[in-house]
């Protein structure tokens, strides 16, 4: 606490710090985003949020700038989330207006399974849940875009925003009041993993206790991680990170999903033989889920073209495209 200076015969008033200040903590940009995130979730009714518009690096650097990174921590961002709302007027630069009632296709960026696609014969995205999904969507007849957005983001904005479509989500019991789960497109285990040559035990949940653990932030091994109470976790972005720190020596164990785990191994050059596998902490089904708002008779169509995916043959191919390892 740190105390306002006061006049002449009046008692000094003690005001708080703020809760986040980048340039002292030592935060960067990704953390001082999720900072400013969570405040205009929190004080922005959720209906008008449209958090997916608003320019967060833009807005969270405000809070290292001077005099807001001195701002009472309740005036902040209650003064966020008014600015968020200023940009969402019509015509604004920040503004981005959809036709009533339109439906939009989401992709959560996660290593292997959906991420952005440099190939633009991928169209845009690429990863195996990204394909099964936008096979579906074109035997519907979907003819508006399928965007992909970092996966912390992608979830909250089919949280807080109608009409959206998003996959992949790992039901988890965190996530179970937020979404309508429609149509379970995979599922694999959530197992923690460390190197070969390592003399650490993951046989269990309890020896895990001790371990210093990689996840990807905001995703299902965090909240599974957290439902088992392992506590000293290292979050990342994506599984390629945690399969160098791995490898580096930086952390003791990493948690994700089999395949996941098979193809960040891949893509950093590391021999899945090099890892030693350990305890299951579950098996999750990844869904096509949607905003809560949506009728069933929407999404009848899209469940209908997975079932028919299934029985021709389609959905299969796309898993051994992706070298996709069913659970044992």
């Amino acid at each position: 606490m740190v105390a306002e200076s006061a006049g002449p015969g009046k008692q000094a008033r003690p005001r708080s710090r703020p809760t986040v200040v980048a340039a002292r903590t030592g935060l960067g940009m990704a953390a001082r985003t999720e900072q400013v995130h969570t405040w205009t979730t929190i004080f922005t009714p959720p209906a008008k949020a449209g958090l997916e518009r608003i320019p967060m690096p833009w807005l969270a650097a405000l809070t290292t700038m001077s005099p807001f990174k001195k701002m009472h921590r309740y005036r902040l961002p209650r003064m966020l989330a008014a600015l968020a709302a200023v940009l969402l007027i019509p015509g604004h630069a920040g503004a981005r207006e959809e036709p009533a009632g339109a439906l939009r296709l989401i992709g959560g960026e996660t290593a292997f399974y959906c991420f952005s696609a440099s190939n633009p014969n991928e169209g845009g995205s690429a990863g195996m849940a990204c394909e099964i999904v936008k096979e579906m969507a074109r035997r519907v007849g979907y003819t508006g875009t399928f965007e992909t957005y970092p996966l912390a983001r992608a979830l909250v904005m089919a949280a807080n925003s109608p009409g959206i479509l998003l996959a992949p989500v790992g039901r988890v019991a965190a996530r179970e009041n937020l979404y309508s789960w429609q149509v379970a497109i995979f599922e694999d285990d959530f197992v923690a993993v460390t190197r070969r040559d390592a003399a650490i035990d993951i046989t269990s949940i309890e020896a895990l206790r001790e371990l210093n653990i990689g996840v990807v932030r905001d995703g299902a091994a965090a909240h599974l991680a957290k439902e088992k109470d392992l506590s000293h976790l290292s979050l990342v972005a994506n599984d390629d990170t945690n399969a160098k720190k791995l490898h580096a020596g930086r952390i003791d164990a990493w948690i994700s999903t089999w395949n996941g785990i098979r193809a960040a191994q891949r893509a950093g050059g590391f021999g899945i033989d090099s890892l030693r596998r350990g305890v299951v902490l579950a098996r999750v089904k990844a869904y096509l889920v949607s905003s809560r708002d949506l009728p069933p008779a929407v999404v009848a169509p899209w469940k209908a073209a997975f079932d028919e995916m299934v029985r021709d043959g389609s959905y299969e191919a796309i898993l051994r495209k992706y070298q996709f390892e069913t659970p044992r």
